[in-house]
């Protein structure tokens, strides 16, 4: 099991999933993306809201989750509403038992660093004089 999947599991057990209104419909069994956003910072996977967003947007991609209308629908910090997917339901209802405490903690070491590495090489590039890769 990788970092991802076992926050998205754990973050499947934490955000309040309930029946929701939208204009005069009712969508059922859905959570909203920006109370996801602001779980994932609250229990300290994430420094910030942005960092949240990245790591919501990778499990929408992955299909842990979808929006509760259109498929192509982007992962965003809003009043969105998304359902977890049924494959997630049947991994999460396993997953306490099948990762420990210390392959959870080794995961989140390993997504840190690799981070930290990343962010390390973009300032090299920027400072290089070879431009930005940030996003316009």
């Amino acid at each position: 099991l990788d970092w991802l999947s076992v926050v998205g599991s754990e973050m499947r057990q934490a955000v309040e999933v309930n029946d929701r209104w939208y204009h005069l419909r009712q969508y059922k069994r859905c959570f909203v993306a920006k109370e996801a956003i602001g779980w994932l910072v609250e229990e300290t996977y994430c420094a910030n809201r942005t960092e949240a967003l990245r790591v919501c947007q990778r499990m929408h991609w992955r299909g842990l989750f979808h929006h509760v209308v259109d498929p192509d629908c982007q992962f965003d910090d809003a009043e969105l509403f998304f359902r977890w997917s049924q494959s997630e339901l049947k991994f999460s209802d396993h997953a306490p038992e099948a990762v420990s405490d210390a392959a959870v903690i080794a995961a989140a070491a390993i997504e840190d660093e690799a981070t930290a590495n990343l962010s390390k090489l973009l300032g090299s590039f920027e400072e290089s004089g070879r431009g930005s890769l940030q996003a316009e």
